[in-house]
């Protein structure tokens, strides 16, 4: 995916194998425009990004809990 930022934001990456991970903008190096890109994260084969989104910090643990508590609510 691709998205624009404005350098403080969290990036929050979910897969379909259930691999979920976050880091901050800034930690994310940048290149210049003749360069292949940047690996944010190693997948396992046959593993997709299902969902990107940009987050506010404080936005991350309540949503990652309301995930969880959903699924688990599911799945008894």
């Amino acid at each position: 995916g691709l998205t624009t930022v404005n350098g403080d934001e969290d990036i929050l990456l979910i897969t379909n194998k259930g691999v979920i991970i976050r880091f901050n903008v800034d930690s994310v190096s940048q290149t210049g425009r003749a360069t292949l890109g940047v690996r944010l994260m190693r997948m396992e084969d046959g593993a997709k990004v299902v969902t990107m989104a940009v987050v506010e910090p404080e936005e991350v643990g309540e949503e990652i809990v309301e995930v969880v508590e959903t699924t688990s609510e599911t799945e008894e």
